[in-house]
C-alpha cells in the first residue's frame, strides 16, 4: 500500500514537472550525448516555427544563422562535454529564415552513477532587447558623429579668427590704440573659451565612445605636477592668487597616461581659479595604500551640500541664472572623472560653503 501511494505521488510529480516544462515561457531543448534533438517544448515551436516531429533526431545546428563565430560552437561543445554549464547569447535562424536572439544556458544531465546521458538547453528570447540596444548604440554613434562634425567645422573658422586677432594685437597690421586693444583682447579671450569648449566636447565624445587612446609608460607624477605648475602659474598670478605645491619626493614611478593626467589637473585648477577670489591654490601629492593620492585645495567660495552630487556630471552647472558667476560647460570635471576611471582610479571632492574645496584623485601604483 505504501509503495502504491509513493508511485502515485511520484507520477503526479512527474506530470506536474512535464506540464511545467511544456508550458514554460522559456524554450527547452533536450538532446542526447551526440547532440541529436530528443525533445523541444511549445515555446520552441512558437519561436522557431519548427514542430517537434520536424526536429527529432536533428542537430540544433539547423538553427545556425551563420552570424556567430565558429569557435563559439567549439567552445560550447568542449564545455558541456567536460561536465560544465555553458552560457551565451546566440543569433539564430527560424524555419522561415527570420533571425532571432536567444540567451542560452546548456547543462549536462547525469544518471544516478554520475554519467552524462543528455544535455538540456533553456533559452530566453531576447530579440526585442537586442533591437533596443542596437537602436541606442546607433543613436549614440549618430550623436557622436554629429558632435564631432560640428566641432571640427567650428574649429577651422575659430582658428582663423584667433590668428587674425593675434596679428592685429601684435601690431603687424599697424598701430592700434588702447581702446581697440581692449576690445580685441576681450574678443581673443572669448575665442579661446570657445576653442576650449570645442576641445572638451570632442574629448568627452571620445571618452564616451571608447575612442580615446591612452599611452601608459612608467612616469613621475611629481614631474607632471611641476609641468602643470609652470603652465598655470601666470593665470593664477593674474587672478592675484598664490600657487603652493607640496610633493612627496619618495613617490615611486608608475604607469599612467601623462597627457590625460595633466588634463585632469588643469581642469581642476581652472575650476579652482574661477571660484577663488583671494588666497591660494595648493597641489599635494602623497602615497596611499597601493595608490598615489593627488589633491588640489582652494580657498574659494566652496560648494553647497545639495550641489555635491552634481559634480562630475556632464553639462551640469552648480549655479544657474543670476547666481552663475563663472563660465564653462561642466564638461571639465566629467572628462576628468572618465580619465581617472580609465586608469582604475577614484576621484571625489570635499567642500564647505565659504571655506573652499578640495578635489582628490587616486591612481593605482600596480
Amino acid at each position: 500500500m505504501e509503495n502504491k501511494i509513493c508511485r502515485i505521488f511520484m507520477d503526479a510529480e512527474l506530470r506536474m514537472l512535464s506540464t511545467a516544462v511544456e508550458q514554460s515561457p522559456s524554450m527547452v531543448i533536450i538532446t542526447d550525448t551526440k547532440g541529436s534533438i530528443e525533445y523541444v517544448n511549445q515555446k520552441f515551436t512558437q519561436l522557431t516555427g519548427y514542430t517537434l516531429e520536424e526536429v527529432i533526431g536533428k542537430n540544433p545546428r539547423i538553427l545556425k544563422s551563420g552570424k556567430n563565430p565558429p569557435e563559439m560552437y567549439k567552445h560550447l561543445w568542449e564545455t558541456i562535454t567536460s561536465g560544465c554549464e555553458w552560457h551565451e547569447e546566440f543569433l539564430n535562424k527560424k524555419k522561415d529564415g527570420g533571425l532571432y536572439w536567444k540567451c542560452s544556458s546548456i547543462s549536462p544531465l547525469r544518471n544516478s552513477e554520475g554519467v552524462i546521458t543528455r544535455f538540456i538547453e533553456v533559452c530566453e528570447d531576447i530579440t526585442k532587447q537586442k533591437e533596443a540596444e542596437n537602436k541606442i548604440k546607433e543613436a549614440i554613434e549618430a550623436k557622436a558623429n554629429f558632435t564631432s562634425m560640428v566641432s571640427h567645422e567650428l574649429r577651422t573658422p575659430l582658428t582663423t579668427i584667433e590668428e587674425s586677432i593675434a596679428v592685429i594685437l601684435d601690431g603687424l597690421t599697424g598701430v592700434i590704440n588702447d581702446e581697440q586693444k581692449e576690445y580685441l583682447t576681450i574678443a581673443k579671450r572669448n575665442v579661446d573659451r570657445l576653442a576650449r569648449l570645442i576641445n572638451n566636447v570632442l574629448d568627452f565624445e571620445k571618452l564616451e565612445s571608447g575612442k580615446m587612446e591612452f599611452n601608459t609608460p612608467e612616469d613621475d607624477i611629481n614631474e607632471v605636477v611641476k609641468e602643470v605648475q609652470e603652465t598655470m602659474a601666470t593665470m593664477i598670478v593674474e587672478k592675484g592668487l598664490t600657487l603652493i605645491v607640496k610633493t612627496d619626493d619618495n613617490l615611486p614611478r608608475f604607469r599612467f597616461d601623462r597627457d590625460s593626467i595633466i588634463q585632469v589637473l588643469e581642469n581642476i585648477i581652472n575650476n579652482a581659479i574661477k571660484v577663488t577670489w583671494k588666497g591660494s591654490i595648493t597641489i599635494i601629492t602623497d602615497k596611499g595604500d597601493d595608490a598615489i593620492h593627488v589633491s588640489v585645495e582652494d580657498t574659494g567660495i566652496g560648494i553647497r551640500k545639495e550641489d555635491m552630487n552634481k559634480l562630475f556630471h556632464e553639462f551640469e552647472q552648480l549655479a544657474k541664472g543670476k547666481d552663475r558667476k563663472t563660465g564653462g560647460t561642466g564638461l571639465g570635471l566629467a572628462i576628468s572623472k572618465k580619465i581617472i576611471e580609465k586608469h582604475n582610479g577614484k576621484i571625489w571632492a570635499e567642500s564647505e560653503p565659504g571655506k573652499g574645496s578640495i578635489f582628490h584623485f587616486t591612481l593605482p601604483v600596480k
